[in-house]
């Protein structure tokens, strides 16, 4: 055998024996029986916990982007949202909002309550109209819950069947949102921070309609990804478990109509064995892509083979024959594994969406509208 053809053997070895080790560890798993899916594996800790709800972040300020509240997003099924931080009275949430609005002046500012869903509805009409509010909401809730109850029986049909489900595969593509004034809308002033509040957990629901009037419940903010881990893990999990749960950076665009598993930096599943799962079918293409950046010279194309000739030196029209090795690994040989089913029909998720690129007015919520 020659060195490279050892080489390649080795390193096919190397890059595929995790992904062996992993479908022996699934079957051990399946064959141990169902695993638990309703909540995070904890995050070990001899400190307190932290309440579900902190009385200090009653009282959110964030802006809108959508059809009638600046900054007006390019594509109006593409609406955002910026959440600045929260704070204990109405009057202090009030007070920052007067910041933002100083160093913002062409964008809207709302203050709401957290732990309540929140609708980022069209018009300020449509937010001020009780009826309309509740409607919208029970309608998206409702939706939640049947589309879950159906992904979980195909789930579950799929596992009976021993098959792999349907795979979804993203089409759209990061939209910016820009205001009719020309203001540059990516960066938000740092006067609008709020001190110990860099990222915001948060649960979205999107809107299929045209209006993309998308539902947000905000739960808590923090300043370091360790803290928010562990208070979704050990404290929001255990509560929230019919919706998926995000992480995202304060005083940054948001667009949750778009938000999805291929956007995010980290995403955990409640359950431990589905997380393991969809780590490694993460990792897959980036073992395959190491992989040939190795051994590059075994992918790039080969020049078309020389025609063999005679005594005389004239072309016999006969291609020599290739020498190959038998040990030589066949790449495509091995029959490619099914897709992976969509992770989400078998458990809500938790994602850190750490990148800047991802009614209020509404009397019956208190909110206000600036």
């Amino acid at each position: 055998m020659s060195t490279s053809s050892s080489q390649l053997t080795e390193g096919v070895k190397s890059t595929f024996a995790e992904h062996h080790a992993e479908i022996k560890r699934r079957a051990n798993v399946n064959d141990a029986g169902h695993f638990d899916e309703s909540t995070f594996e904890r995050v070990e800790s001899d400190a307190m916990e932290d309440p579900f709800s902190n009385s200090e972040q009653t009282f959110m300020v964030f802006s809108l982007s959508q059809k009638e509240f600046a900054p007006i997003p390019r594509e109006p099924s593409n609406s955002g949202v910026c959440i600045y931080g929260a704070f204990e009275t109405h009057e202090d949430a009030m007070e920052h909002a007067a910041v933002v609005r100083a160093q913002h002046p062409a964008y809207s500012i709302l203050v709401d309550k957290t732990h309540t869903w929140i609708g980022a509805f069209t018009t300020a009409t449509r937010m001020g109209d009780a009826t309309y509010v509740n409607a919208k909401k029970k309608a998206l809730l409702d939706a939640v819950d049947h589309e879950r109850a159906e992904a979980r029986k195909e789930f579950d049909a799929n596992v009976a069947d021993h098959q792999a489900g349907k795979t979804k595969t993203p089409t759209h593509k990061d939209e910016d949102v820009e205001i009719m004034g020309g203001e540059k809308t990516d960066r938000i002033a740092r006067a609008c921070r709020v001190e110990g509040q860099t990222l915001a957990v948060v649960s979205f629901v999107r809107d299929p309609s045209e209006d993309a009037e998308f539902l947000m419940q905000v739960y808590a903010f923090y300043e370091s990804e360790d803290c928010a881990n562990r208070y979704v893990r050990n404290v929001c999990g255990d509560r929230i478990r019919d919706h998926d749960i995000d992480v995202i950076k304060t005083c940054a665009w948001a667009f949750p109509q778009k938000m999805d598993g291929q956007r995010v930096r980290k995403e955990v599943y409640r359950a431990s064995e589905l997380n393991n799962v969809m780590l490694a079918h993460k990792k897959a293409p980036q073992d395959v892509e190491r992989f040939k950046s190795e051994h590059q010279e075994y992918f790039t194309e080969a020049p078309p083979p020389s025609s063999e000739r005679d005594a005389t030196g004239a072309d016999t029209g006969t291609a020599p024959p290739i020498a190959q090795s038998p040990s030589m690994p066949r790449l495509g040989a091995e029959k490619s594994p099914p897709e992976s089913s969509d992770a989400s029909l078998a458990s809500t998720r938790m994602s850190t969406a750490l990148s800047d690129s991802r009614e209020p007015m509404e009397v019956e919520n208190a909110g206000t509208c600036l």
